[in-house]
């Protein structure tokens, strides 16, 4: 008996709900409509908020053009782009979180650290699924 073959589609909903947090989180502090959070005032220099915030809006909106895209190819390279820059904008919170935080942000922490290897793993994926589209053309 073979195993049957499972193929899963690039709109994954919990995917793109997080892709979406990281695109609003962007626009709302670059417009300033929201202060940044205090673990991230407290520690990071000033110069690293509108990093972290285009990194959040970049990435969220890459990610999110890259799950409607028709196209496999670019929509694969597109959200690979994505997790890649989604990843480094979570360490950017994740460790004033745990700095600042401490025990009291091991909630907030663990799930954004787990959100960051999910982005990892899933350029591990994209990866693989590029090399087979390449194989295969």
């Amino acid at each position: 008996m073979t195993d049957p073959v499972v193929v899963t589609g690039r709109r994954r909903p919990h995917q793109v709900a997080l892709l979406a947090v990281s695109l609003v989180l962007g626009v709302t502090f670059f417009a300033g409509w929201a202060p940044p959070p205090t673990t991230v005032d407290a520690v990071a220099p000033t110069w690293v908020r509108p990093l972290w915030y285009g990194l959040l809006l970049v990435s969220g909106g890459t990610g999110l053009v890259a799950a409607w895209l028709p196209d496999i190819r670019t929509g694969l390279l597109l959200e690979r782009v994505a997790m890649l820059l989604s990843t480094p904008a979570l360490a950017l919170y994740i460790i004033p979180i745990f700095v600042v935080g401490g025990l009291r942000g091991v909630g907030a922490g663990a799930f954004l650290t787990f959100w960051a290897a999910a982005n990892l793993w899933r350029i591990v994926q994209i990866t693989g699924d590029l090399r087979q589209i390449r194989r295969r053309s």
